[in-house]
């Protein structure tokens, strides 16, 4: 499993290690009063033994303001279960923020 998040920092791969720090960071948001709500547009594919899916999704701060973010994951089949092998979020940033000029959209 490789999970990428929104802070440069965060790359964590293998099982273990992702459900540590992905359990610690939803207590530590929640325990900040931050809401995870879902977004309104879904994708969700699957193709034999794989399976993919990307999600708009909210953050709720605690004073109400939403942090758009996205989510995007890759899954696989073993048997009758489905496994996320990989997982990726990120906040949208403009063009013009990220690369300093606004680009065809």
């Amino acid at each position: 499993m490789l999970v990428i998040g929104t802070d440069p920092q965060e790359w964590w791969e293998g099982e273990p290690r992702v459900r540590e720090v992905l359990r610690t960071q939803l207590e530590e948001m929640h325990a900040g009063g931050v809401r995870v709500q879902p977004g309104e547009r879904q994708r969700i594919v699957e193709r034999g033994d794989t399976g993919w899916g990307a999600e708009d999704v909210n953050l709720v701060m605690p004073d109400g303001q939403l942090v758009p973010a996205r989510l995007t994951l890759v899954c696989v089949r073993d048997g009758e279960e489905w496994w996320v092998a990989h997982w990726h979020m990120s906040f949208g940033v403009g063009n013009d923020i990220a690369l300093g000029q606004d680009l065809t959209i």
